[in-house]
């Protein structure tokens, strides 16, 4: 079986966002605030749409309490992740930090994935690594 994770961390922007391009026109918030459940669906949805991927539902997202905001969207050759912390559960000084974990059996393309993850979420520091199985 094919299997191409790619793992996508960075760091939330701290210019001031203007309203998402994303088909469900959802505010990306201010740089102090952590991504939320409205911005992560609609970031897993507009990824998927980006990397041709089909989506077999909407995307899930939910609260994992005081560390931050889960989500997750099946493909139909797999799915992806993704994960968003609070400063203070990096570090007090940095911004919000977000993580995505992709996993596909359909090969696409990680250098366009990676460079949608930063401009849809502004990130300023984004790190990745794609591990071929």
């Amino acid at each position: 079986m094919y299997s191409r994770p790619l793992r996508l961390g960075g760091e939330q922007h701290e210019e001031p966002r203007t309203q998402a391009r994303a088909p469900a026109h959802h505010h990306r918030g201010h740089d102090d605030e952590i991504a939320k459940p409205p911005l992560i669906k609609a970031y897993l949805l507009a990824l998927s749409k980006a990397v041709k991927m089909k989506a077999l539902r909407k995307p899930h997202a939910y609260v994992a309490g005081d560390m931050g905001y889960g989500g997750w969207i099946h493909w139909a050759t797999s799915g992806a992740h993704f994960y968003s912390y609070p400063a203070e559960h990096t570090h007090p000084t940095n911004p919000p930090l977000f993580t995505v974990d992709a996993y596909t059996c359909k090969p696409f393309s990680a250098r366009k994935s990676v460079a949608f993850t930063r401009r849809y979420l502004k990130a300023r520091h984004l790190e990745w690594k794609e591990i071929e199985i």
